[in-house]
C-alpha cells in the first residue's frame, strides 16, 4: 500500500487460549478440538455448554490472572470481527456467539455488530504460507458502521488469530467509525504454527500486532 496507508502501525491485543495444528501430543490434540469447536460453537466439555459459552466462563474463572482483564471490567463494548464472507441469514459466526456470552456473563458491557464484510477472502486458516490474505486486502473488503452512543472502549473480538492481518484491518476500519475511542484486539485462540506441541492450552497473553506496509506479524 502507499505511504498514506489508512491502516493502523500497531494494535494491542490479548488471547486466552492456544491452539497447535500441528501437534501430536494429548495437549495439543485437546487444543485442536477445542479450537474446531468454537469455530463450529458446538460443545467440547461435558459441561452441554456452547464452545462460545464455556470459553466465555474460562475467561471470567481465570479473571484474576488474565493481564488484558481491565478490558473485561464490565464496561468496554465489544464488536465481533466478521467472518471472511459476506454474512448470510442463520449463518455461523463465531465471534458473535462469544461476544453475546461474554456480554450475558457480565464481562462487557454491549456488543454491537460494526463491522461487516463486503466480499469475501481466502480463509487464513486454510490458506497456503505465503498466500494468506495481508490487511490491505481484508481491509478493502471490510465495512464500519458508527455507534449512536459514546464508546471508550471498543474490544474487537475473534475467534482464532494467525498473524493478525485480519485484526489490524478491522481496527483500522473501526477507527474510521470511532476516532476517540480506545480499540483494542482480543482472540480467543491464537494458532501457535511454528511451535510443534503446546503444554497447556490456557496462556493468557497481552502483545501487539503490527503492520509494516505489507502484511501483519503477533509480537507474543
Amino acid at each position: 500500500m502507499s505511504a498514506h496507508s489508512p491502516l493502523i502501525r500497531s494494535l494491542e491485543y490479548g488471547a486466552f487460549l492456544v491452539f497447535s495444528p500441528k501437534g501430536q501430543t494429548k495437549i495439543s490434540q485437546d487444543s485442536k478440538t477445542v479450537c474446531y469447536a468454537l469455530k463450529n460453537d458446538r460443545a467440547f466439555s461435558s459441561s452441554g455448554r456452547t464452545a462460545s459459552r464455556d470459553i466465555a466462563q474460562m475467561l471470567k474463572d481465570h479473571f484474576a490472572r488474565l493481564p488484558f482483564a481491565e478490558w473485561f471490567d464490565g464496561s468496554a463494548l465489544l464488536v465481533p470481527v466478521p467472518r471472511n464472507t459476506p454474512l448470510v441469514p442463520n449463518a455461523l459466526w463465531p465471534a458473535n456467539a462469544l461476544c453475546r456470552a461474554i456480554v450475558e456473563i457480565g464481562l462487557a458491557r454491549e456488543t454491537m455488530p460494526l463491522l461487516s464484510r463486503t466480499k469475501p477472502v481466502k480463509k487464513s486458516a486454510t490458506a497456503e504460507r505465503g498466500h494468506r490474505p495481508r490487511p490491505d486486502e481484508h481491509y478493502e473488503t471490510l465495512r464500519a458502521t458508527a455507534s449512536l452512543n459514546p464508546v471508550r472502549r471498543a474490544v474487537l473480538v475473534d475467534d482464532v488469530v494467525t498473524k493478525g492481518s485480519t485484526l489490524v484491518a478491522a481496527a483500522s476500519r473501526l477507527r474510521e467509525v470511532l476516532p476517540n475511542s480506545e480499540i483494542v484486539g482480543f482472540s480467543a485462540v491464537r494458532t501457535m504454527g511454528l511451535i510443534p506441541e503446546v503444554d497447556r492450552i490456557i496462556q493468557p497473553v497481552r502483545s501487539t500486532i503490527t503492520f509494516n506496509g505489507f502484511d501483519a506479524a503477533r509480537h507474543d
